[in-house]
């Protein structure tokens, strides 16, 4: 088959869940024969037509960028050879709807008429500025149902996003659900030598509780909260992309790291001791898939739709608040058997559902059908 997938961030940007899934599954499209192109931003700045891991990208001239206002969309128009690629493809593959970019790629894959198909990561995500919840909510109602409507499948990771879909009145044949995969063979356990190393690799305390946040600083993932929960007790460590405060750049409870590439997250991961994301309004995030395929016993926010993932054997869901958060992160680190056996369960879990293998054979079944 020749596959389109449309996207709003790709390689080489690394701070993008739902850019790392698309990347993953074209990869491994790609290793079964099939002629993948990504269709994406030129952020940041890189080739503008290039092909790595038998996936051809072609990227997108940026014109504007909505992060100011709290909305993390890039604006670009799509190029004579993208429009050539989703001409001569058989399926057209969009993630989100929320991306004007997802909105001109379905636009001309309706009238070169091909299938389309739309993963749809996330329902409304409320936001403390009101004029993100504005435009969100108008393209939401816009755009985004128009993808939609010309979709013939959606796919959805969550019953959270089936709800907010079926509100907009998307019928409930359209909705398939699958999971995003993990590399569990990259994101796995590490020995206590090998964390010890790790540890003398980033200049990190041998003996000192190691908290884990992996997620872009936004308000929506709750990197916020868990700063003010620090303590003197065990050390936070922000790995991700955004702008750090001022106030928190020199604490000494906690360290931001930046954006890092795959190979260097999967020894983040190994070298910490717990995992911790406090967010809301997410699908099911690709970072708690990685720290449960790390072994990382997992705190997280108990979102109701998590259900389908998470209970009480393989991670601890609470109301994150920064109280709750730090009275949590003492009781796991104080209690060796639970967190041992917490690990042990995520790693499990991920092994037995999360396998890039499982997805990709569910997709290709969306695909042929």
């Amino acid at each position: 088959m020749k596959i389109v997938i449309g996207v709003t961030y790709s390689y080489p940007y690394i701070g993008s869940g739902i850019g790392n899934v698309a990347m993953k599954q074209a990869e491994e499209l790609a290793k079964l024969g099939h002629k993948v192109t990504i269709i994406s931003s030129d952020v940041p700045k890189y080739k503008r037509e290039f092909t790595r891991n038998k996936v051809k990208y072609l990227k997108g001239k940026l014109i504007l960028r909505l992060e100011k206002i709290g909305l993390p969309i890039p604006l670009f128009f799509l190029n004579r050879k993208m429009k050539k690629a989703i001409k001569e493809s058989d399926i057209v593959h969009v993630h989100d709807s929320l991306y004007p970019s997802s909105y001109q790629i379905t636009r001309f894959a309706k009238k070169y008429n091909k299938k389309i198909i739309l993963t749809q990561h996330i329902g409304f995500i409320k936001y403390k500025i009101r004029i993100a919840n504005l435009i969100e909510k108008f393209v939401y109602n816009t755009l985004g149902k128009n993808i939609m409507k010309k979709s013939l499948k959606i796919l959805i990771l969550n019953e959270d996003v089936k709800d907010y879909l079926l509100k907009l009145n998307i019928p409930e044949a359209k909705i398939s659900f699958l999971p995003n995969g993990v590399d569990t063979n990259l994101f796995k356990p590490s020995s206590k030598k090998d964390k010890l190393e790790l540890r003398r690799k980033y200049n990190l305390p041998l003996n000192k509780p190691l908290v884990l946040f992996v997620g872009r600083l936004v308000e929506k993932k709750g990197f916020d909260k868990l700063y003010e929960a620090r303590s003197k007790d065990f050390l936070i460590l922000f790995v991700g992309g955004g702008e750090v405060p001022k106030q928190m750049k020199s604490d000494k409870e906690a360290l931001f790291f930046g954006e890092k590439n795959q190979n260097e997250l999967k020894e983040f991961y190994q070298l910490s001791d717990l995992f911790v994301l406090p967010s809301h309004g997410e699908g099911f995030p690709l970072s708690i898939q990685e720290a449960m395929s790390s072994g990382l016993p997992i705190i997280t926010t108990n979102e109701p739709h998590y259900k389908k993932y998470l209970d009480s054997s393989n991670a601890i869901l609470i109301n994150p608040t920064t109280e709750e958060i730090q009275k949590n992160i003492k009781e796991i680190l104080s209690n060796p058997s639970r967190r041992n056996k917490i690990s042990l369960e995520a790693r499990k879990k991920s092994v037995k559902d999360f396998g890039w293998d499982k997805n990709i054979k569910k997709l290709l079944e969306v695909y042929e059908k």
